[in-house]
């Protein structure tokens, strides 16, 4: 093999590892927009509702070609930006955005409320994250496009999804016109 050779196959191996950690980084920030937005609209421990509201964000994200992280910024208030700017910033609102994938209490973690109990529910909603992103999560409301309160369907026109498991928010999909 010549020297050129040799310093094209260098370039094509540092070409591939770059695409592959631009691909890990973009896969780690939609884990985390997605277990925050878990955590910002199901609690820590509503793991039937985590599960479909995986599917919807997973859904709405690959209709509009946009990524994971960016679909869960547009669609969770808490997660939501102006200009660069957070558009709710309630307590709550910075300590779910503090949440991060290395289990750390977050700077705005209420102090009346234990990190240590709370951390492996943080854990256990990033795992939940993770397979959904790895297409390994069942998918309890099938047909969903939308979750929130049965105020929703009032004025977006849409029919509730009847879920194959308990869940606390209502799952709708777009009423066939």
């Amino acid at each position: 093999m010549s020297r050129t050779e040799r310093r094209l196959l260098a370039a094509i191996a540092l070409c591939v590892a770059l695409v592959y950690a631009r691909i890990a980084r973009a896969d780690e920030d939609g884990v985390l927009a997605l277990a925050q937005a878990l955590v910002a609209e199901a609690n820590f421990t509503a793991t039937n509702d985590h599960a479909a509201i995986a599917h919807v964000l997973q859904r709405r994200a690959a209709q509009r070609g946009v990524s994971l992280a960016t679909m869960c910024g547009l669609y969770v208030s808490v997660l939501r930006q102006r200009s660069g700017v957070y558009v709710v910033n309630t307590p709550r609102a910075m300590w779910i955005r503090g949440l991060n994938l290395d289990g750390a209490k977050p700077a705005a973690w209420p102090a009346n409320q234990s990190w240590a109990a709370n951390a492996p529910r943080w854990l256990a909603v990033i795992a939940t994250a993770r397979a959904a992103i790895a297409g390994t999560l069942a998918n309890p409301c099938k047909g969903a496009e939308h979750w929130g309160s049965e105020q929703d369907r009032v004025w977006r026109g849409l029919e509730r999804v009847e879920c194959s498991a308990h869940v606390r928010n209502v799952f709708y999909r777009t009423v066939p016109r």
